[in-house]
């Protein structure tokens, strides 16, 4: 069984990043004052459907309630059948696949019976996908809800639900995960399992999985699967290295021959052109974070680069690249991705040095009339010549 599924949370105390939302489930659990009807939205592996699971075992756990570290209890055969999907009292649906009214009329009918629990939960999963005939059947059962029966519609998506569906619901936003919770959250993991991982590593690993907790600790499972606990053998093995502070260096530097040669580099290990063009925009995020005295998720030799270029470049022109980049990302649709992504990188050595055109003004280095010059380029941590 993967890490993902043997640390999946259990207990209210471990969902991570949703603090508030917790908070008010752990309450409401405790006082056995859950709504007949809750909402869970947000963005894709927030702990939404975790959560809803979560609920299920605390409403039949057997253990007297307590605090979210340690409730529900896990070991109760209760609590053990939902965590197995074996519990009587939980049905949780994918209404992706089985959103048909009459999957719907189904459920409406069977809980209408009794359950050995104390209550009876029905988690619907992907609930924006159901159809307007289904949405009006869930709706009957909605307005005269059976006792002692939650139901819990997760979504990524809120405004395809049917309005008349959402207000019988208690709302309650999963908000994405910061690359900080992630990093928290893989290191307790290596921890408990005994895998020495670095810390760049799990910064690198937060980094990549998109916000979602799910995906760095599958990408975790994946490295401590071959051994690989440093960042450095990370990137050897996937042949992902950190490319765009090179790219935005040489963009900045005005040396189109430069600029080329970095893309050149890349694109002999990289091929999706879309994921090379977020990479450089995320590289600008981060300068205008640690210009504004933010944290970023970049450690050692990257946090090193990325400071040293957020001091040398002008924040005006830093926001201008990225918008050219953000543009053409939305709208040049090209047959010719290699000519897009190059067409991309010239525009933003227009906007990050002021020689490239005529227009710039001068004198816009870094805020402070001090135009960035090679010296300082090559003074960069990890300056590579051209």
């Amino acid at each position: 069984m993967g890490l993902d599924l043997t640390h999946r949370p259990r207990r209210f105390g471990e969902v991570a990043g949703q603090r508030y939302t917790v908070a008010v489930l752990h309450a409401m659990c405790r006082r056995r004052t859950v709504p007949s009807a809750l909402l869970f939205y947000g963005t894709p592996g927030s702990g939404k459907t975790t959560s809803a699971r979560i609920v299920a075992a605390a409403l039949n756990c057997q253990a007297e309630p307590g605090p979210a570290s340690v409730w529900p209890c896990g070991d109760c055969p209760s609590c053990k059948a939902v965590v197995n999907g074996t519990s009587l009292d939980y049905t949780e649906i994918d209404a992706a696949s089985n959103g048909t009214v009459d999957r719907i009329r189904s459920l409406r009918e069977m809980v209408q019976y009794g359950t050995a629990g104390s209550y009876r939960v029905v988690t619907l999963d992907e609930a924006q996908s159901m159809s307007r005939d289904a949405y009006n059947a869930l709706l009957k059962v909605l307005e005269e809800p059976p006792a002692n029966t939650v139901f819990v519609l997760c979504t990524t998506e809120p405004g395809k639900i049917l309005e008349t569906v959402v207000s019988r619901c208690s709302p309650y936003e999963f908000t994405r995960l910061s690359p900080g919770i992630i990093v928290d959250r893989l290191r307790e993991v290596c921890t408990l399992e005994g895998i020495p991982a670095t810390e760049p590593l799990l910064a690198k690993l937060a980094e990549q999985s998109g916000g979602i907790m799910r995906n760095g600790l599958k990408l975790l499972d994946q490295a401590a699967s071959v051994g690989i606990v440093s960042l450095e053998d990370w990137q050897k093995l996937t042949g992902d290295e950190d490319f765009a502070p090179e790219i935005v260096r040489a963009a900045a530097s005005g040396n189109h021959a430069r600029l080329f040669a970095a893309l050149d580099h890349v694109l002999l290990s990289r091929s999706d052109y879309a994921a090379i063009t977020s990479a450089v925009v995320a590289c600008l995020r981060d300068l205008l974070v640690l210009e504004a005295g933010g944290p970023v998720i970049a450690q050692g030799e990257a946090l090193a680069v990325r400071q040293a270029l957020a001091r040398s470049l002008d924040r005006r022109r830093v926001v201008q690249g990225m918008q050219v980049l953000w543009d053409l990302q939305v709208r040049v649709r090209t047959e010719d991705r290699r000519a897009g992504l190059e067409l991309a990188a010239v525009m933003l050595s227009e906007r990050l040095c002021p020689s490239v055109t005529a227009s710039a003004p001068a004198g816009n280095g870094n805020g402070n009339g001090h135009q960035l010059t090679a010296g300082e380029l090559a003074a960069m941590p990890g300056f590579v010549s051209a």
